[in-house]
């Protein structure tokens, strides 16, 4: 429907052969799809991770959640079938797929441009860096690191430097937390009281560390 009513510029529609499942089962009147990204689900007002997908790659991303819903971390999904639809929203819409997370995750079964301007903050590309592998591509996912449990294993480390660094500096000890969630068999304090050299000492090591492991 975008694609044909579209009289300002070429559109491309590109479709998988994979076997997936229907993520939306409820039909609405509103074409989401022309919003860009939209907000497909969520399991809590205020999500602690937030996974950004597009395409066949939001499968990944149901999985996911449904691996950390498991370990009590409440997330949301984005689908994103469109960036250029998405940078022509207005600013109140886009604030509102940014979100605040403490973690964001970007799922792409190719390169990493153009997902900062999705998720500008705190965000861990998953994705294929180069050209020319060939193989079935559940062996490749695999292999890139496409696959729910691997960029669950990624949060977590994430998460668990996190939690070492602020321990070390002596930011987190008895008392100083409202409440933690697990994630594998480690203790993430997400509720940490809401003292802003806190918040800005875990944005700042949040970027740190998705520098020094995934760049």
């Amino acid at each position: 429907q975008i694609a044909l009513e579209n009289r300002g510029g070429p559109s491309v529609i590109a479709l998988t052969r994979q076997k997936l499942s229907p993520v939306r089962k409820k039909y609405t009147n509103k074409n989401l799809t022309e919003l860009g990204a939209y907000e497909l689900k969520n399991n809590s007002k205020n999500p602690q991770v937030s996974i950004y997908a597009s395409g066949s790659e939001v499968e990944i991303a149901s999985e996911l959640m449904d691996m950390l819903s498991k370990k009590k971390v409440t997330s949301r999904i984005i689908s994103v079938p469109c960036f250029e639809l998405f940078k022509v929203q207005n600013k109140q819409y886009k604030k509102s797929i940014f979100g605040n997370s403490k973690v964001n995750v970007s799922i792409e079964a190719g390169t990493s441009l153009g997902w900062n301007e999705i998720c500008p903050n705190n965000l861990i590309h998953v994705s294929v860096e180069e050209f020319g592998a060939s193989a079935p591509y559940m062996k490749l996912y695999d292999y890139y690191g496409l696959t729910a449990s691997k960029i669950y294993k990624k949060i977590n480390l994430i998460i668990n430097e996190i939690l070492l660094t602020l321990k070390e500096k002596k930011f987190i000890g008895e008392g100083l937390t409202d409440s933690i969630f697990e994630i594998g068999e480690q203790n993430w304090y997400g509720d940490i009281q809401p003292i802003d050299y806190l918040e800005k000492l875990i944005k700042k090591y949040v970027n740190l560390l998705i520098l020094k492991l995934f760049r």
